[in-house]
């Protein structure tokens, strides 16, 4: 709002709009001066119109005409009057649509100011809104250059990696058609080694043929053997087992003829404990001592012989 207009300004102002015929308004007075508050230029025209009459009256004995009829003089100045409560009137009317003007424009200006606390409460939680949305976007923006340079890094790793891929392929490519150069006379040499293998493997077939003839030739003759054997087997455990039957029946009889010769061994020594007892004048009249003893031995012999 501009500052510094005078009273002496506004009143020249509104005094060369009436010179040119218009009535004096704030917005004209404004627009003459080309600066000015509507409130201070309101009231500066206020007081313009309240000095209007006085000054109107100031003016009036100029307006008498020298020389002039009594009549005329008198007519002038009732004229003169006229044409003052005119210009009285007019300026109270024109002051009192200057007070409602600028009521309207008080209003609007108001209406303007709540609109513009809104329009400034909305811009400040926009740049609030804004604010947060930049520093969200600050944010968001330094996380993808964090990002793009972890991408430019794993890039560079990734392009590092398949340049030492490639060269390790050239190497692998290389050591390929090496193997392959060496595959093929190997396969050569192998040829040629399997083609002797199986000469080989043909000789050592027929002798293995020949070898499993033999062995299975000895293998029946040694089945044929072993059956022979099995048979002697066979036929002596049966003559073992009636030889151990005959045996075990010769034992039974032994045994018993033992048992029997032990019951007469027993019986004979006690006669001859008996016999041995009675005097030697008890023997036979006719036998002599030579002729007894030799009695006593053939009866020792008869036992110790068992019969």
């Amino acid at each position: 709002m501009a500052r510094g207009i005078t009273e002496a300004q506004v009143h020249a102002a509104a005094d060369a709009i009436v010179i040119a015929g218009e009535r004096p308004t704030v917005e004209r007075i404004r627009a003459h001066l080309g600066t000015g508050s509507p409130n201070t230029v309101t009231k500066l025209l206020d007081n313009w119109w309240t000095g209007l009459g006085q000054r109107l009256a100031a003016l009036a004995p100029t307006v008498a005409i020298p020389d002039a009829p009594a009549a005329v003089q008198r007519l002038a100045g009732e004229l003169w009057t006229q044409a003052v409560a005119t210009a009285r009137e007019q300026a109270r009317l024109a002051l009192a649509l200057e007070h409602e003007a600028l009521e309207r424009a008080r209003a609007v200006l108001a209406a303007e100011q709540s609109q513009g606390s809104e329009l400034i409460a909305e811009a400040a939680q926009a740049r609030a809104a804004s604010d947060q949305a930049r520093s969200l976007a600050e944010a968001r923006l330094a996380e993808a250059q964090r990002r793009a340079d972890q991408l430019e890094t794993q890039l560079a790793d990734v392009t590092e990696q398949r340049t030492a891929l490639a060269e390790r392929l050239g190497r692998l490519e290389q050591e390929r058609s090496r193997l392959d150069r060496q595959l093929q006379a190997e396969r050569a040499s192998a040829s040629q080694e399997r083609e002797a293998q199986i000469a080989h493997s043909r000789a050592v077939e027929d002798r293995a043929h020949a070898e499993v003839d033999r062995s299975r030739q000895e293998v029946k003759e040694f089945r044929a053997q072993l059956r022979d054997v099995e048979r002697d087997r066979d036929l002596e455990r049966e003559r073992l087992e009636k030889a151990l039957k005959q045996a075990k029946a010769d034992l039974s009889t032994a045994q018993r003829d033992l048992a029997r010769q032990t019951g007469r061994a027993e019986a004979l020594e006690a006669q001859l404990a008996q016999r041995t007892a009675q005097p030697m004048r008890k023997v036979s009249g006719n036998a002599t001592p030579v002729k007894a003893e030799k009695q006593l031995r053939r009866a020792k012999r008869t036992i110790d012989s068992g019969g």
